[in-house]
């Protein structure tokens, strides 16, 4: 049996099923649209099979009605709620559709619904298909329908020959407002559906020459504003798609095309086909990405039976207009409608028949998407490809038209998304300074604007693995540039005569080359940041240094050391500040080191005055470490250290590690002889712990100081055994995510960061069980608190840690608020309680794209970003709701640890990350809501 497709790449379509043998036999597996009366009956269940359409690679579009007449398309706004479990239940029993049209022309009188004390609520206990119209027997814009008439119909303004909404007695107008209330419950109602986030919940169409629905700001009840205010009340992120109507007045083909208007006061409207392309224009920027579908059309008179060229020249017209440059695309043109239910039915005419086919013949698609978005990072140069366009934001005001091959340099590595485009922050050079701004990757047809400047390698000082020195006192920054910076962009005035490895580069900004470079400071201090090469006028402040082998007299008879190794001291040897004995000092020496010291080795080499130095942490005893530099071996080739052969550690100082089991947590390491107060209390298996220090053998165990989450829910700081007496592991690294090398701290392969920075967290995974315990996932109580909560300002924005889709974006009013869940090959990623929602349903995002700003919505306690990954095969039911701590998998440099359950006696790990002011506090947890388990992302 063929996939199950679900949409379609063709325009062709037909309004109910039967006559889709057409497309088959044209090899144009287009649409088929269903309509269905569901009724607003919360416990109806019943739903309806679509796979026999989907599974033959039909597109499938499923209109669903609350009722017909006096019942509403929607109901009554008193059981807007209702019907929205109702919507759910079809869905959610509905086998081979993915995207749902909720409603159908809500600004015609005949659509609205009574008074529930007039009418009986639609309850059927089966779903309705295929129901024709109980009223209107004259058609689309007929003069008994509507009040605005084409000019050739009347020498004077129209009157109105049917009820205005206020005239409506005993019925409710359905006004945009109320629309958006009824779509917005129905369209969360489907999202929280398993398997259902990335639906796509789809506006109903407005009835075109339509006036009948006047409010305050349409008086004269303009369809298409009606159209627009009901986009602008659900905004941007409310909606999947939007559904179109548009007809002919008679079935002459020439009116496909016809530009004629309509009378005073709607003399800006067209009065046939082209009525589409009023809607079309008034769509708003941010929602010009968003698929459209034209989801009825006809002659709005009974299909006259002729080949006449009027079903060739409508799909020919909306064919091109989405050909056109920058044209929001029109996935679907409906004919309305194949069975015999009305008059206005196409089965057994063989002149509409003709035509459809005639149609098919031309190989009429949707552009199905734009270029991939381009690898630029920050500090690139990119040159314009064409004039083009450099606004202030994404899609908004004009700046400057730049010429042909403009240069630019690349702010930041993240794009944006606006307009169907994908946009990059960029910076011109003016004669008055720079300009920042943003400019489209490509047109709406894919035709490229810029394009990165490759750079001659050979024309670099450095690279990345030199090692440079400094001429001068020179600022280390966190961003490369240095206008418009805040003051904690500085990470130091790095000293001149230092020297520092190049890590990363080149980057280009403020008309200077910069580099990344890392190294140690005369106080030991671990610093890595962008310094410019040289200054805007050519001083140059580092230059490179050949970095000489050591001698072969440095050599201890164990080998050469390297960062992480254990060593033992071979006779007295000093302990120094800084690299080197020459012209030092007395303060200089930091303690005079016995011998048998044993020690680790935390970086280097530097190589000074004929001797290779490393940069050492030696154990004092009583959880005490005294840090600084000391020489492998005299320069007559006396060896100072060597290397002590240990068991090989898993861990080193600073990692993060897992629990593979139930652990004892112990005061001091070891287990025989102990009171039983030095048990002071257990982590659970897969808990995430920070390791401190280590390794300790005792008892013929390996021993590990760690700090994190225990089973009671508060820190818990002391020994773990990295694995039983009989080998079985308690500690071990985190496990890869399935088919990736995520993560590795020795290569620096994590997922992306899902912020700039590094922010402290609010609360850890596993904290406050008794508050958690009140919310589940499908009946399961939650055994602590599900995610890390970042301490991230309101506005901070958020991106994708990894490529995948947007499996649901939704709003949950006391729990996660605005709520991103991302779908990745290994598994999900949630992001809660934002303040802004840049992504749709469906939409796949590129890893480190921006999706949103994090905030304080739902039932959050203080502005923060909620975080969690899920990984395969997972289980909603495990106490976590499938969640897992995504701490191991994050950059470690995006995070600051809390200090409970570090320990500055014996390490202060986050020294070098030092978090913004108030970024160290816990904070009141989080509601999660009233929501049902089963209903959870």
């Amino acid at each position: 049996m063929p996939r199950p497709m679900f949409d379609s790449p063709y325009l062709f379509g037909l309004h109910d099923p039967g006559g889709e043998y057409l497309m088959a036999q044209a090899n144009r597996r287009g649409w088929i649209l269903f309509t269905v009366e569901v009724g607003s009956d919360p416990n109806n269940q019943s739903s309806f099979d679509f796979t026999p359409w989907s599974s033959q690679d039909y597109g499938i579009i499923c209109r669903i009605n609350n009722g017909y007449g006096s019942t509403g398309t929607i109901p009554h706004s008193s059981q807007y709620a209702d019907y929205a479990r109702r919507v759910a239940n079809f869905v959610a029993g509905s086998r081979g559709c993915k995207i749902w049209v909720i409603g159908n022309e809500m600004n015609h009188s005949q659509e609205w619904p009574a008074a529930p004390s007039a009418v009986r609520a639609a309850a059927s206990t089966d779903v309705q298909l295929h129901r024709g119209r109980d009223v209107d027997p004259n058609g689309h814009g007929s003069p008994t329908r509507f009040s605005a008439l084409h000019p050739a119909a009347s020498s004077s303004p129209a009157k109105s020959t049917t009820p205005s909404a206020s005239a409506a007695a005993g019925y409710e107008p359905i006004t945009p407002a109320l629309y958006a209330s009824c779509f917005r419950q129905c369209r969360n109602a489907i999202k929280l559906l398993p398997g259902h986030g990335d639906d796509q919940v789809v506006t109903g169409a407005v009835a075109p020459w339509n006036n009948q629905v006047t409010y305050p700001g349409n008086p004269t009840g303009d369809w298409v504003r009606y159209f627009t205010d009901l986009l602008a009340a659900l905004g941007a992120i409310g909606l999947d798609g939007i559904s179109l109507h548009t007809y002919t007045h008679g079935s002459d083909p020439a009116l496909i095309t016809d530009k004629g208007t309509m009378n005073v006061p709607f003399q800006n409207r067209f009065y046939n086909f082209q009525a589409y392309r009023d809607f079309m224009n008034a769509v708003p920027a941010a929602m010009r990405g968003l698929p459209a579908y034209l989801t009825e059309t006809d002659q709005d008179v009974a299909w006259l039976d002729q080949n006449n060229g009027w079903v060739q020249a409508a799909y020919a017209e909306i064919n091109n207009w989405n050909q056109q440059a920058n044209a929001q695309q029109i996935r679907a043109l409906v004919l309305y409608r194949w069975p015999p239910f009305d008059k206005w039915y196409i089965e057994g005419k063989q002149g509409v028949i003709e035509g459809f086919r005639e149609a098919m013949r031309n190989d009429y698609r949707w552009k199905a998407s734009l270029p991939k978005p381009a690898a630029f990072a920050a500090g690139d140069v990119v040159r314009t490809l064409d004039v083009v366009n450099f606004r202030q934001t994404p899609g908004g005001p004009t700046l400057a038209a730049l010429p042909n091959d403009t240069k630019l340099e690349v702010i930041s590595s993240r794009y944006a998304q606006q307009n169907g485009l994908v946009w990059w922050n960029l910076r011109r050079s003016l004669s008055t300074g720079t300009q920042d701004g943003w400019m489209a990757q490509f047109t709406g047809d894919g035709v490229s604007l810029l394009e990165k400047v490759a750079l001659e390698s050979a024309a670099l000082s450095f690279k990345p693995g030199d090692q440079v020195q400094t001429l001068t006192i020179v600022r280390m920054r966190k961003t490369p540039g240095i206008s418009g910076k805040p003051t904690d962009d500085v990470v130091a005035d790095i000293a001149q005569g230092t020297v520092l490895t190049v890590v990363d580069g080149p980057a280009y900004a403020d008309n200077m080359i910069w580099w990344r470079n890392q190294g140690k400071l005369a106080d030991g201090r671990s610093v890595s940041g962008w310094q410019a090469e040289k200054l805007a006028d050519g001083t140059p402040l580092f230059v490179k240094v050949a970095v000489p082998a050591p001698p072969p007299s440095t050599t201890v008879p164990n080998g050469t050391l390297q960062t992480g190794d254990s060593f033992r001291t071979t006779t007295i040897v000093r302990l120094r500040r800084t690299a080197g004995s020459t012209n030092k000092s007395a303060n200089d020496i930091v303690a005079e080191i016995p011998a048998g010291a044993e020690g680790k080795v935390e970086s280097g080499p530097a190589a000074r005055d004929g001797m290779s130095w490393w940069a050492v942490a030696i154990s004092k005893g009583a959880g005490q470490t005294v840090r600084g530099w000391m020489a492998q071996a005299l320069p007559d080739g006396t060896p100072l250290m060597e290397r002590v052969a240990l068991p090989l550690t898993t861990f080193r100082p600073g990692e993060l590690g897992v629990t593979a089991d139930f652990a004892n947590t112990r005061r001091a390491p070891g287990v025989n002889g102990k009171p039983a107060d030095d048990v002071l209390g257990m982590f659970t298996p897969s808990t995430v712990v920070i390791i401190i220090s280590g390794p300790v053998s005792k008892d013929g165990l390996t021993w590990w100081r760690v700090g994190g989450i225990g089973s009671s829910g508060s820190e818990l700081i002391g020994f773990v055994a990295e694995k039983t007496a009989d080998g079985a592991a308690l500690l071990a690294p985190a496990a890869k995510l399935p088919g990736t090398s995520i993560p590795n701290r020795q290569t620096g392969v994590f997922l992306a960061a899902p912020f700039d920075g590094a922010y402290g967290i609010a609360q850890l995974w596993g904290e406050n069980p008794a508050f958690y315990a009140r919310f589940n996932y499908d009946g399961v109580a939650l055994h602590g608190h599900n995610g890390i909560d970042f301490l991230t300002p309101s506005g901070t924005l958020v991106y994708a840690v990894e490529a995948g889709e947007v499996a649901q974006a939704g709003f949950e009013a006391d729990g996660f608020g605005n709520y991103i869940l991302l779908r990745h090959a290994w598994g999900e990623s949630i992001y809660a309680h934002l303040s802004n929602i840049a992504v749709t349903q469906g939409q796949v995002v590129g890893r480190g794209q921006y999706i949103g700003a994090s905030g304080n919505s739902g039932g959050s306690s203080g502005p923060h970003l909620h975080f969690a990954i899920r990984i395969n095969p997972y289980q909603r039911t495990d106490g976590w709701g499938g969640f897992h701590d995504p701490l191991p998998y994050l950059p470690p440099s995006s995070f600051v640890l809390p200090p409970y359950v570090l320990d500055p006696a014996s390490l202060t790990i986050a020294a070098e990350l030092p978090a913004p002011e108030g970024q160290l506090s816990r904070r009141t947890p989080s509601g999660m809501g009233e929501i049902a388990g089963d209903k959870r992302p």
